[in-house]
């Protein structure tokens, strides 16, 4: 008996002295220094003469905050508070008035209450000015164009940002078209457009030093232009269909910050396909993207259907589609249906549907007019007749 509570009382101590090992070790190494681990998610977005810099502080239980040096050379091993450019407990921080294509290294270092510094965590970014137009003309007052006239004085003033304080406007052709957040304030766009935002510069009751918006990859600079009593920002958007969060970021000349977020949705074209095989029509279906199909829309004006007018909204119609199918349409408010045409199919006629303002691209399957299989079968009985007649021609006159 005596045995067995010497053996418990070891197994108890050994797990006591195992766990307080665990928890020595968290805090301190083998000599007896303190460990503070580093940041997560450490990003260097660049913008036009900016980077914005971001990350999620540890889940340390002696965190104080975290200190960002800056180099035009290299990366900085060892802390030196004389290269510090940021120091608090923050999770982003916006580099501001930085030379375009030079590229800026970065190490963000954790501390503790007791001024002991992380190994340091880096990133690096090379700030480029985004590529701007200047869709200064005017477009149908049913997307009420703003982009080239002074924006309205605000009646509204605001210390903090909005969403819905923003103006988004889709670029064709330096003419733009206004489109809205959806039910989910998520801002939709297609891929590969050009989108214009907008937001009065007179809004805010506190003077600003800068307005930024960033994505998952990018960050740019808001344009103040004064006589038009607004800042501005046009960029392009990929082409491929990707979600990404959409950040705005208003620092103030009193060094507080606002910021927002959202989601940027990217949409994909719409595409004409059929679903047919690579193997004579008869392996497995898939959809073959159909280059080269005609699609009109047709509106209902005044109770009659009639071929609608792109033209009003600098697009045109009927669209032929690309070599990978594809095509778009920006609708007005309005009821419509859609025809699609190619030679070899059948005519695709949709039913009537309301829609606008909002991208029209949806996945439309046109039918062949002969199934490939059926081609393929008559191919071959002919081939295997002509074949047949050859052979019953050359035996007959192998006899004479």
């Amino acid at each position: 008996m005596k045995n067995f509570f010497a053996l418990i009382t070891l197994v108890i101590l050994s797990f006591a002295i195992g766990l307080n090992s665990i928890v020595f070790a968290y805090s301190v190494d083998s000599s007896g220094s303190e460990l503070v681990p580093n940041v997560l998610d450490f990003r260097a977005i660049p913008g036009d003469k900016h980077v914005s810099l971001s990350w999620s502080n540890p889940n340390y239980f002696d965190f104080s905050g975290v200190s960002i040096l800056r180099s035009e050379s290299a990366y900085i091993s060892t802390y030196d508070p004389g290269q510090s450019i940021y120091q608090g407990s923050d999770k982003s921080y916006i580099d501001l008035e930085l030379t375009n294509d030079k590229t800026y290294y970065y190490t963000i270092f954790v501390y503790s209450s007791s001024g002991v510094y992380s190994s340091g965590s880096i990133a690096k970014a090379v700030p480029r000015l985004p590529s701007i137009t200047e869709p200064y003309q005017r477009a149908p007052s049913d997307f009420l164009d703003t982009s080239g006239e002074r924006a309205p004085l605000s009646t509204k003033k605001i210390d903090k940002l909005a969403l819905s304080d923003f103006y988004y406007y889709l670029v064709l052709d330096k003419k733009v078209l206004e489109i809205g957040l959806n039910d989910s304030d998520e801002l939709h766009v297609v891929g590969g457009s050009t989108t214009l935002i907008e937001i009065p510069s007179d809004i805010f009751i506190k003077p600003v030093n800068v307005i930024s918006v960033s994505t998952d990859e990018s960050s740019y600079l808001m344009t103040l232009i004064p006589d038009k009593n607004k800042y501005q920002l046009v960029v392009s958007t990929p082409k491929n269909p990707d979600d990404s969060e959409l950040r705005f970021v208003a620092v103030f000349k009193d060094k507080s910050i606002s910021d927002i977020k959202t989601k940027l949705i990217i949409d994909p074209q719409g595409y004409v396909y059929f679903a047919g095989s690579n193997f004579f029509g008869f392996g497995k279906k898939q959809e073959m993207r159909v280059e080269g199909a005609k699609i009109t829309l047709y509106q209902k004006e005044d109770n009659k259907w009639e071929v609608w007018n792109a033209e009003k909204y600098f697009q045109q119609n009927p669209q032929l589609t690309d070599a990978s199918g594809e095509y778009a349409y920006f609708l007005p408010r309005g009821e419509y249906y859609v025809e699609v045409n190619k030679t070899g199919f059948r005519k695709y006629k949709s039913d009537p549907f309301d829609a606008g303002p909002e991208i029209f691209n949806r996945q439309i399957e046109i039918s062949p007019l002969v199934d490939l299989p059926v081609i393929t079968v008559m191919v071959i009985i002919v081939i295997s007749l002509f074949i047949f007649w050859i052979m019953r021609w050359k035996k007959s006159n192998s006899k004479v």
